[in-house]
C-alpha cells in the first residue's frame, strides 16, 4: 500500500525529482513526469486533464487545410528561465501529450537531445533545406540514432515563426514530409 500526502494548491497533484511512478509510451517505459501523472489522475477520475497553457496550446495549433506536424518526435512549445534554470514546455508528437517544467536534466533520451539543440544549436533558417514551391517545409538536421536515420524538421508557420520537430523517425513521416527521407 502507498500512502501519498499532497498539499492544497491549485495545481495537483505534485511530484518532485525521486518519484517512483513510471509511465508506458509503444515501447518505452520511463519515468513519469508530472503533467503524465496528473493526466493519469484525470484519466481515473473520468475526465481529461485540463490543458496545460491554453495559450501556449493555441499558439501551436494547425490552421486548417495547414500540413500537419509529423507522428513521431518532440516540439519544444515554450522555453523560460527561472533562477538560471531553462525550463521547457515539450510536446510528444507520437501521442500529442504536453509536458511543462523539463529540463535538461531531466529531460528523457530524445526530449534531452531537442532541449539540447534548442539551448545550444538554434535553427538558423539559412541552414534550413526547404521544399520547393512555397509549402514552408524544411529539412534542418538528419543523423543516424540507435539505428534509425532521425530528422530534425522544420515548418513555416503563416506568421513567419517556425516550429521544429527534433528526432523524428520515417514512421512518423507522410504527406508532403515524406520529400525529406533519404533513400
Amino acid at each position: 500500500m502507498i500512502q501519498i500526502s499532497v498539499p492544497a494548491g491549485e495545481d495537483v497533484p505534485y511530484a518532485l525529482d525521486g518519484t517512483s511512478i513510471y509511465v508506458r509510451q509503444e515501447s518505452d517505459t520511463n519515468l513519469a513526469m508530472r503533467d503524465e501523472i496528473r493526466a493519469l489522475v484525470q484519466r481515473s477520475l473520468g475526465s481529461d486533464a485540463p490543458p496545460c497553457d491554453p495559450d501556449v496550446e493555441a499558439a501551436h495549433e494547425s490552421q486548417p487545410g495547414a500540413v500537419t506536424s509529423p507522428k513521431t518526435g518532440v516540439q519544444i512549445l515554450d522555453t523560460e528561465e527561472r533562477k538560471g534554470t531553462m525550463y521547457h514546455t515539450v510536446r510528444d508528437l507520437r501521442n500529442g501529450n504536453v509536458v511543462r517544467n523539463v529540463t535538461r536534466s531531466s529531460a528523457r533520451k530524445l526530449w534531452q537531445y531537442a532541449i539540447t539543440q534548442h539551448e545550444s544549436s538554434p535553427v538558423q533558417k539559412d541552414q534550413v533545406q526547404w521544399t520547393p514551391g512555397n509549402e514552408g517545409l524544411g529539412l534542418w538536421k538528419s543523423s543516424r540514432r540507435a539505428g534509425k536515420v532521425r530528422y530534425d524538421l522544420v515548418q513555416r508557420m503563416p506568421d513567419g515563426q517556425l516550429q521544429v520537430y527534433y528526432g523524428v523517425t520515417e514512421d512518423g513521416i507522410d504527406g508532403p514530409w515524406r520529400a525529406f527521407l533519404k533513400e
